[in-house]
């Protein structure tokens, strides 16, 4: 498995059996990569640009605040 954030986004990459390379399916992340994808989705929503901070120390506790955050941002672009 191959996880990358750098520059953008997650990417969650899987070698099948026949040693293609596949993106990971939404059911087989963990929490904490689903997050990730979220995170990104909700912060380009709010701005306009996709994050290029650095989220692989966050726990989920850290992604859930930053949700009400960027919630709370995208409320304030749209009035």
């Amino acid at each position: 498995m191959l996880t990358s954030s750098s520059n953008c986004c997650i990417v969650v990459l899987t070698v099948n059996k026949e040693g293609k390379t596949m993106f990971k399916p939404w059911e087989e992340m963990t929490i904490l990569e689903q997050y990730h994808q979220i995170y990104s989705d909700m912060y380009k929503d709010a701005y306009g640009i996709r994050p290029r901070n650095d989220v692989s120390g966050w726990t989920e506790e850290d992604f859930k605040r930053e949700f009400e955050v960027l919630e709370r941002a995208m409320v304030e672009s749209d009035e």
